[in-house]
């Protein structure tokens, strides 16, 4: 194995140094006017994150660490083992929870990550600096409620809640006639703020038509009568809607 001295720290630089592995964060020659030159050192924990500062003697040595970053793909987990695979091997790797940090609450199954070892060992998981995720759940805000930086929970997809900026609760808003499924509206100036600005973006939302189904006798009436009193000119317009509800025609 390479060996390295304390003069050869660099910022970045790991060893090993009584069984963990150390990376360099800061360092200093000093060489008083009395007294033997020393190396004093910042340095990091890279499993544990704690990060110490201590001098040594540029001469000491140590074995320097090769880190090994390699690409994966989170699959699934089991209990407290969270397994990945191999992107060019197809093998899976299986990890502990306890190895993995907070941001991993936000990685669902088939997103790529990279998997740190060393020696053959794992001890880390590199997640994306930035992940797409749907939200599964969020409350409505407080309505009027617009002060800065004002949040409300919010659950994503992966089950992780996080906070998020409110809008205005309920906003009136007429959808014109004829208004088809799909159709998306945007409200000016009614979305989330801007970071570091008074301005705001806008609120888009999509329009979802759903045709009752499996309609009582009482309930077709009603929409019978409805269609009739729609008039021939307006039936026209909507007549595959109401094919939809009684069949091939208006019965």
């Amino acid at each position: 194995m390479a060996t390295i001295t304390a003069g050869d720290f660099r910022n970045g630089k790991t060893f090993e140094m009584d069984g963990k592995i150390m990376q360099v964060v800061e360092f200093q020659h000093v060489k008083p006017g009395k007294g033997a030159a020393f190396v004093r050192t910042k340095m990091k924990n890279v499993v544990t994150g704690a990060v110490t500062e201590t001098s040594f003697n540029p001469t000491a040595k140590f074995e320097e660490a090769f880190i090994e970053r390699k690409d994966y793909e989170y699959s699934y987990n089991d209990g407290d083992l969270y397994y990945f695979m191999d992107q060019e091997t197809y093998d899976m790797v299986p990890v502990s929870k306890d190895m993995l940090d907070d941001s991993f609450k936000f990685i669902k199954e088939n997103t790529p990550v990279k998997l740190l070892s060393y020696k053959g060992n794992v001890f880390s998981v590199e997640t994306p600096n930035f992940v797409e995720l749907t939200v599964t759940k969020a409350d409505p805000g407080v309505k009027g409620d617009t002060a800065t930086n004002v949040t409300k929970p919010a659950t994503v997809e992966t089950g992780a809640e996080i906070k998020v900026p409110t809008l205005d609760g309920d906003i009136p808003y007429t959808i014109p006639e004829g208004t088809q499924n799909g159709t998306v509206f945007t409200v000016r100036g009614k979305g989330i703020p801007y970071v570091n600005s008074t301005r705001r973006g806008d609120l888009i939302f999509r329009v979802t038509v759903e045709i009752p189904k499996g309609l009582n006798d009482k309930q077709k009436e009603a929409m019978r009568a409805f269609a009739d009193a729609c008039g021939e000119v307006n039936y026209a317009k909507h007549k595959q809607f109401f094919r939809k509800i009684f069949g091939q025609g208006k019965k």
